[in-house]
């Protein structure tokens, strides 16, 4: 539309804007240059500017495609060139070209077409500006596009050409395949989707002319002739999305080729011993199964990029059924002993620059592009050694082995420098190497002989070398690969068992280092008392030093880091590593430090692991790097069109993540968040290039969920608070670790952990003394062996007996076993400590104990009892009382940014004349929204104008909601209440915001004089409206206009399925356990059930019981417990137990993790099912109605009931059990979702959209 000029304009931040007569070239520029539209035709415009008194014109062009039709513009370029006197510039889309060297593809070049653009420019002497550069055709390679797999011909395609007869072995008969899968995909290809970009273009000008039809002629068949164009615009949108998301996921690798000479230096191998058992041999060894390749293959990251054969990971997943086999067998080749091919070795070399000025080779850096053939068998050996790495792998490595943090060597680095004044007389040195290209230095040599000591078999050994010694590279340079060369030395950054095998390489250092601790000579870093010895920290080759500054103590280091050089061909680059003391450390020393190392000292705070690490009060300045971080992601986005739901999605998901790291490791000063917290508000409620705009809602309150009346941010001060917690979690719970230890025995050494004092510590260890009082009650320990402290830790889940008794003796080392005899209570004991209440609740309620196992924890923040950051958070953060309706502000299916304008409405925040003056702001009111000269007003904007009435009378009239007298928040909440079936309930909620959205889009039009009819406004909202509904329920054929979506969802009925089922009797000598469990608001009152039968299906025994407030799983739970128990007691070992409640099943059978609330009995019940041999099944609850009849009889009496034959029962159970022993079925009824008939592809593109 030629007036969306001017909405482009201020977005852009321009100050003129003009367009030519066809509304095909828009031509922006600032006040600073003077421009005055000299030619307007419908394929060029001629502006004459003026900058600093100098002139010169502008033609900006947009040909026609066709011929003909140019020839008009070659006449108006010729008539604007007879009246040049300045300078000239003609540009723009000629749609024509001089030569046939100018394209690749496409038509044939013809000289007829060029013949007149050569004319236009010689008759206007204009010259042609040429490119620079190597001339060179460019032959694409072949690259797998993720978005084939939606289609539902790919499959197809593939096992057509996948079936081809070859004789030879697995590796030479997966590649005869791939190739004509290649050849058949690109074929394919170029059949179905053809040009993407064309056929966009092509879409996208049908829709404006099909719209231009429809409101010539609103007829059903114009308005179906534009949905069938729109639906597939969307389809071919979301190609170009998947195109595009595929061709940005890149991965950095680096990699060098050639072995040096290397010294041999054997006595650092001398450290490691042998560790591998034959058992572990075996297992890393074994040939794997085509269900552990399938695992494997699905775990790789389907949309890395692909290696030189084109193929993406995506393939091998979506065509696993086709190829598994053929897969499989390659895998099993090579863990046979066969040699891998190149065309499976062979990987692309990208350069990236390191930096923006690149000088040389140095500063770039090599991205190596495997096969993900390669990948499958390097992932399935690494994840065969990652289990036996946390017994090779010392503690100081914290890389890449499972249960260990990265965040653990920041938080010990700066625990340990805060004291690098304390506990030395020589002063306390620290150093942070460099390792030169780490991963492209492992000499091959090297790595066997390391695998070799540690005790890994030969046929292991042989796997490694046949992988890492027969990789050959090509390099990739404007698509085009040069070169095939082969390495002889390093790993592969990227591939999956490269990290997995440096860091063995790089343990040779660690116990090099580690042994100078028993070295009499040797003095360590100033520790403090009981913490163990630490004289380095490593992730990966991020490799930090500690020691003291004696001489002997500081040569000593530098000659392990030496011998290491010379044994493993590492080389340190002492340009890049640098030596910290404190700052009142004599000059004198420093001195001596640099003669000694040959290394330069640097300053505190220096980056350790991403960090800043320093010593003594925190400060703003300290953390200037991660703050200009942010900026200058920030920066990046502040030139783009974004709407506010743009922004929001960009602060929630990418911004608000960028702290997460820091905040995990640091305590930064308040002022730090502050400052990310106003670049954060700056960025969403400023305008395009940065400027400032308004900050209507504080960010403060905007950092709240919807429900509360936030949209959803979250307060950074709330995360740090949250990701502290998970501190304090791992330091309770896994205290073994390397940080854990030394925190223990730094801080807890005399005093428990629940009760140490905070005065005296580090910020983290203040921090998290802090946090404790808030959570540690949510930390539940499971008693097994009982070897928690009796007084301190929470085994009650009631929290410490510390805190609960008032008589406590001071510092009390007393275990909860102390109070265990015999696998029960000493009622005696307990009573002499505790009061009378407290000894009866743990008599009760802790029957059963598990000595084989040391007590558990489970985190009481959420049902699965695992800790999780985001529960953590809820608990932690600012709370505050919401609205009764706020979530319906925020629907799932609408676009963010109309949810966003309803928040602003309802929180009467938007730029509106009456919001203006409650500013303070004199201005002058007249409303745009319709021709009474009135005060613009929220109320009539969006109420009470002409336009406004007849828009809210269109929809409400099919809605029977009235709009007389009342108020906009009124009229609102009035569509959320209104009632009718749960689909068309879910419509009118939307309703509203639509409305007044479309609205406030018209009134922003008229504004800049744009009309928009009462028609063309309705036709808007229903297809926001439609556009909700096709994402909600895309199975539906609804109607386009409103009163016929009102009809359809009003007698929407859903297909309705059937399927018979029934109780069924056990086998001949077998007896079956049906149980069943009852919750009234889940949870709420509750009872349980269970019914015992024989073969012949006659009652046994039954019995039901209240059992107080409960959730439906625990009521269950119960049901399961009590009727295992029963059978034990009397011997009925021929036992079938029957549970409707799928997760009570899977519980029992350990498919599902038990929550934290059922696990003592669970594990009773998993312990009495395992010795008894009993069959656990799933039923569903048709076919266990006497179970959950009698749960249900079961709250109209307060005591048990038990039922020993059948005439105990009810009328309605016997009738029941009748039923059920005559096998009568019943009919379980459920809807199913109807697709419509549409195309899978199309169905696809639209939940995408």
């Amino acid at each position: 539309d030629p007036d969306d000029i001017y909405q482009y304009k201020r977005r852009l931040g321009f100050d003129r804007a003009v367009a030519n007569s066809s509304s095909k070239i828009w031509v922006f520029w600032n006040d600073q240059w003077n421009g005055q539209v000299i030619v307007d035709s419908h394929q060029q415009i001629t502006v004459r500017f003026c900058y600093q008194n100098k002139f010169f014109r502008i033609t900006s062009v947009y040909a026609r495609c066709n011929s003909m039709e140019r020839l008009e513009l070659w006449e108006d370029i010729e008539a604007v060139a007879d009246s040049i006197i300045e300078p000239w510039l003609v540009g723009g889309d000629f749609n024509v070209i001089l030569n046939a060297e100018e394209k690749l593809g496409g038509l044939p070049f013809t000289h007829a077409e060029a013949s007149d653009f050569a004319h236009c420019i010689n008759n206007c002497t204009l010259s042609e500006l040429k490119s620079k550069g190597k001339e060179e055709k460019v032959v694409k390679p072949f690259k797998f596009l993720n978005f084939w797999t939606t289609h539902h011909q790919f499959l197809d395609i593939v096992r057509e050409a996948w079936q081809i007869d070859f004789v030879g072995d697995p590796f030479s008969e997966f590649q005869a395949k791939m190739k004509k899968v290649k050849k058949a995909l690109a074929e394919w290809s170029k059949k179905t989707y053809g040009n993407i970009f064309e056929r966009l273009a092509t879409l996208e000008e049908l829709i404006r002319v099909k719209e231009i039809q429809f409101e010539i002629r609103p007829t059903q068949d114009n308005r179906c002739a534009l949905s069938q164009t729109e639906a597939e615009l969307r389809k071919y949108l979301h190609i170009e999305e998947e195109y595009w998301k595929q061709k940005a996921a890149v991965e950095f690798f680096e990699d060098q080729f050639r072995e040096n000479d290397i010294l041999n230096c054997p006595e650092m191998l001398e450290n490691i011993s042998r560790l591998v058992t034959q058992d572990q041999n075996e297992e890393i060894s074994r040939v794997p199964s085509r269900d552990e390749v399938q695992t494997v293959v699905n775990e790789l990251n389907g949309d890395s990029t692909s290696g030189p054969n084109g193929f993406s990971g995506t393939f091998f997943q979506a065509s696993w059924e086709i190829i598994g086999d053929d897969i499989t067998k390659m895998v099993r080749a090579f863990f046979c002993g066969q040699r891998l091919p190149r065309f499976i070795t062979h990987s692309n070399l990208v350069l990236i620059p390191k930096k923006e000025d690149v000088k040389s080779f140095t500063d770039l850096r090599p991205i190596s592009l495997s096969t993900f053939a390669n990948k499958i068998i390097s992932r399935m050996i690494h994840d065969r050694l990652v289990k036996v790495l946390p017994t090779l792998i010392s503690a100081n490595q914290t890389g890449f082995i499972k249960g260990r943090s990265i965040t653990e060597n920041v938080l010990l680095a700066q625990e340990i420098i805060r004291d690098i004044r304390l506990r030395n007389k020589w002063q306390n040195v620290v150093v942070k190497l460099d390792m030169a290209k780490a991963y492209d230095r492992v000499s091959w040599v090297f790595l066997a002989k390391v695998l070799r000591k540690f005790g890994f078999s030969e046929i292991l050994i042989d796997m490694v070398w046949r992988l890492v010694s027969n990789n050959w590279y090509s390099v990739l340079v404007n698509g085009q690969t040069y070169g095939f060369f082969q390495s002889s030395r390093g790993l592969k950054q990227g591939d999956p068992l490269s990290p997995t095998l440096f860091i063995l390489t790089a343990e040779v250092l660690a116990r090099g280092l580690n042994r100078l601790h028993e070295d009499a000579d040797f003095k360590s870093f100033g520790m403090p008392k009981w913490s163990p010895n630490i004289n380095h920290l490593s992730y990966a080759d991020d490799t930090i030093l500690f020691c003291s500054g004696e001489k002997r103590s500081v040569m000593k280091m530098m000659g392990v880091l030496a011998k290491y050089e010379q044994a493993s061909g590492q080389m340190i680059n002492k340009n890049k590593c640098f030596f910290y003391l404190h700052e009142k450390t004599p000059a004198v020393m420093a001195q001596k430090l640099r003669k000694w190392t040959r290394i330069n000292q640097g300053q505190f705070p220096f980056t350790y692991l991403g960090c800043p690490i320093f010593y003594g009060r925190k400060k703003v300045a300290y953390f200037e790097d991660f703050l200009r971080k942010i900026s200058r992601r920030i920066l990046s986005w502040q030139n783009k069109l974004l709407t506010y739901g743009g922004r929001h999605i960009l602060i929630a998901h990418v911004l608000q993540s960028m702290p997460v790291y820091l905040l995990s490791a640091m305590n930064p000063p308040k002022g730090v968040l502050n400052k990310v917290h106003q670049l954060f508000a700056k960025f969403f409620w400023g305008k395009v290039g940065g400027l400032k705009g308004k900050h209507w809602i504080t960010w403060d309150d905007m950092c709240y969920p919807y429900k509360e009346g936030g949209i959803g941010f979250r307060s950074l001060n709330d995360v740090s608070k949250a990701l502290f917690a998970k501190l304090w979690w791992n330091f309770r719970v896994s205290a073994n670790s390397l940080w854990g230890t030394f925190m223990w025995n730094k801080y807890c050494r005399k005093d428990h952990p629940v009760v140490a004092k905070g005065v005296g510590g580090s910020q983290v260890w203040k921090k998290m003394v802090v946090i404790r009082e808030e959570i540690e009650q949510e930390i539940w320990w499971q008693v097994k062996a009982g070897n928690n402290s009796f007084w301190y830790d929470n085994w009650t889940q009631q929290g410490a007996l510390y805190y609960i008794e008032e008589a406590v003796p001071e510092r009390s080392a007393l275990e909860v076993r102390s109070f265990i005899t015999n696998d029960e209570w000493d009622q005696e004991k307990l009573k002499s400590v505790l009061s009378e209440d407290m000894a009866r609740y743990i008599m009760d309620s802790i029957k059963s104990f598990n000595t084989e196992g040391i007590d558990h924890a489970w985190w009481m923040g959420n049902t699965k009892g695992e800790f999780s950051v985001k529960s953590a958070f809820h608990m932690l953060r600012r709370k505050r009382e919401g609205g009764e309706w706020l979530k319906e502000i925020w629907i799932k299916g609408l676009p963010l940014k109309i949810s966003f304008f309803h928040w602003r409405v309802w929180k009467r925040r938007i730029v509106r004349d009456d919001n203006l003056k409650g500013m303070r702001l004199n201005i002058v009111s007249r409303c745009h929204c319709c021709e009474e000269y009135k005060m613009e007003t929220m109320e009539h904007l969006f109420l009470t104008s002409p336009i406004a009435k007849k828009l809210w009378e269109k929809f409400a009239s099919c809605a029977g909601i009235n709009l007389n007298g009342v108020h906009l928040q009124q009229m609102i909440t009035s569509w959320w209440k209104a009632t009718g079936p749960i689909k068309i309930q879910r419509i009118f909620k939307i309703v509203p915001a639509v409305l007044m959205w479309e609205l406030w889009k018209r009134t922003n039009a008229r504004r800049y004089g744009k009309e928009v009819s009462l028609s063309k406004l309705i036709q808007q909202c229903q297809h926001t409206i439609n556009q909700y509904i096709r994402h909600t329920y895309p199975w539906t054929q609804n109607p386009v206009h409103w009163e016929g979506i009102v009809s359809y969802f009003y007698h929407y009925k859903p297909k309705i399925f059937y399927q018979a089922v029934s109780w069924h009797k056990p086998e001949r000598n077998w007896i079956k356990c049906n149980t069943n469990g009852a919750s009234r608001g889940n949870p709420g009152d509750s009872a349980y059930a269970l019914c015992i039968r024989d073969y012949k299906g006659d009652l046994i025994f039954a019995e039901a019981q209240q059992i107080g407030f409960a959730t439906n799983n625990m009521a269950e739970a119960v049901a399961v417990l009590m009727g295992l128990k029963y059978c034990r007691q009397n011997q009925y070992r021929k036992l079938i137990l029957e549970t409707d409640s799928v997760g009570i099943k899977n519980y029992l059978i350990r498919e599902w993790k038990i929550p934290w609330e059922l696990i003592d009995i669970m594990d009773e019940a998993i312990n009495i099912i395992k010795q008894d041999g009993v069959n656990v099944k799933h039923v569903y609850r048709e076919g266990n109605h006497l179970a959950d009849a009698l749960a249900n009889t079961a709250f109209s009496h307060i005591e048990k009931q038990e039922y020993n034959h059948f005439n105990q029962l009810s009328e309605t159970c016997k009738k029941i059990l009748n039923i059920d022993k005559l096998q009568i079925q019943s009919l379980r009824i459920k809807t199913r979702k109807i697709k419509a008939n549409t195309n899978q592809q199309e169905q696809q593109s639209q939940r995408s959209t």
